[in-house]
């Protein structure tokens, strides 16, 4: 498969999952799911994305969740 051809495959892939979260949206979402794709080369580069903008606001929320006698997500 070409690089071309697996970008098209994806970029199909990803509009339509978006489309189909607006059409049904999910249930007690707190935020919904970015349009924003970002790939990289960086293994460090995506690692620190991850960190920032997965692991951290998690952790956060679980820990709010568990302050205020919740269960965790």
């Amino acid at each position: 498969m070409k690089l071309s051809e697996f970008k098209f495959l994806y970029d199909s892939f990803f509009t339509t999952a978006i489309d189909a979260m607006r059409e049904v949206p999910l249930e007690k979402k707190i935020w919904a799911p970015i349009s924003r794709r970002q790939t990289t080369k960086y293994y460090y580069y995506y690692f620190i994305n991850m960190i920032l903008f997965h692991m951290v606001p998690a952790i956060f929320l679980d820990g709010l969740l568990k302050l205020f006698g919740r269960a965790p997500m």
